[in-house]
């Protein structure tokens, strides 16, 4: 995930929350207390833009430079880094107008600037938890040690009647996270390895169903025609079929999706900042590492024996095998109009077609 640097030298300024923090926090073995008792928790700006910390062992600074050398961000693995990315994308700024309807109609969030607080300090909060190794940077969940818990008892615990909504707002960033990499159950990460859907014949064109177990398919769009295949979406459940007399245009098709996020500004880019206080983060990548999801789709298909029953001779009925019941031929129409020729049969009257439905 790229990383910009191209900004100019930033002004940090400090707004306090109006929710104030009745519990002190420490990491066990440190001295370091994060949340002082009746604190309020302040908000960043760097040159007007919102700013989150990265680095909750030193107090805030005045100024920043982009792109400081000295910054933590650095010293983060590529999965942490990415991880923090995902969490701007998917709370504020990237994801706000997602968030703002939420709750917009909670009897605590009755503000705009009231829904803005909850989105900031619910994004910070997970941020934290990255840059303190309290979620797992696999999986997005987040550790039930003491500490995590105590991080999260300051933050909603004694606060419930003010902080009920951005505790909803925590949960929902929470979900996308964890489930960014989860793909609908009928699916695979590669095409090559996708399962298969069978269209069975309905008696007017091809028809199946797929269910998605895992609770993720309304974050991919695969409706639309692939390749003569209609595809309607609705909920976890995807509806395959034809249109009326006709097949695939291929034995197997693949059909695949990407996961829809909320950022689809190519241009926006994460910017951090550093200097003589904390190191932060600004912005938002314009995009994730995409989430791909691919399945086959093909025709439940059978093979179809033509036989000549039966041979008279002289009025009686030759058995067999006998010689009088080769050399047979028959002409079969297909579905689609083609025709194909089949033969010769065997001395049991007996050929195989090829695969599909067929006509006689």
């Amino acid at each position: 995930i790229p990383i910009s640097s191209m900004a100019a030298g930033g002004k940090i300024t400090v707004t306090d929350s109006f929710v104030t923090y009745k519990h002190s926090v420490k990491k066990p073995g440190t001295d370091h207390i994060f949340i002082w008792d009746w604190a309020y928790m302040p908000m960043y700006e760097i040159n007007g833009q919102e700013a989150y910390c990265i680095d909750p062992y030193r107090s805030a600074g005045s100024t920043a430079e982009p792109g400081y050398s000295g910054s933590v961000w650095w010293n983060f693995s590529s999965e942490k880094q990415e991880q923090i990315s995902l969490a701007l994308i998917y709370g504020k700024p990237g994801n706000f107008e997602a968030i703002n309807k939420l709750i917009e109609n909670d009897p605590n969030a009755e503000t705009f600037e009231k829904r803005k607080q909850f989105a900031y300090l619910a994004t910070k909060l997970i941020i934290w938890q990255y840059c303190l190794d309290l979620r797992d940077l696999n999986t997005a969940k987040v550790s039930d040690s003491q500490f995590s818990q105590e991080l999260l008892w300051a933050f909603f615990g004694r606060n419930f009647e003010y902080t009920v909504s951005m505790q909803k707002v925590y949960n929902y960033i929470d979900e996308l996270l964890t489930t960014h990499y989860v793909r609908p159950s009928f699916t695979s990460i590669k095409a090559s390895d996708a399962p298969t859907a069978k269209l069975e014949w309905k008696g007017e064109h091809y028809e199946a169903t797929v269910t998605d177990t895992n609770g993720v398919l309304s974050r991919y769009d695969f409706s639309g025609n692939h390749d003569g295949v209609n595809i309607t979406q609705v909920g976890n459940t995807l509806t395959l079929y034809t249109n009326p007399g006709e097949t695939l245009k291929s034995s197997e098709i693949v059909i695949s999706a990407t996961k829809e996020m909320p950022v689809d500004d190519t241009d926006a880019q994460l910017i951090t900042w550093g200097g003589n206080g904390q190191d932060m983060v600004t912005g938002v990548n314009g995009y994730a590492d995409p989430v791909p999801a691919y399945f086959k789709v093909a025709v439940d298909t059978v093979s179809l024996g033509v036989e000549k029953s039966s041979v008279d001779y002289n009025g009686v009925e030759v058995q067999k095998p006998d010689s009088r019941y080769s050399g047979l031929y028959f002409k079969i129409t297909g579905t689609d109009g083609t025709e194909e020729i089949l033969g010769p049969t065997d001395v049991n009257g007996q050929i195989r077609s090829g695969i599909g439905v067929k006509t006689i």
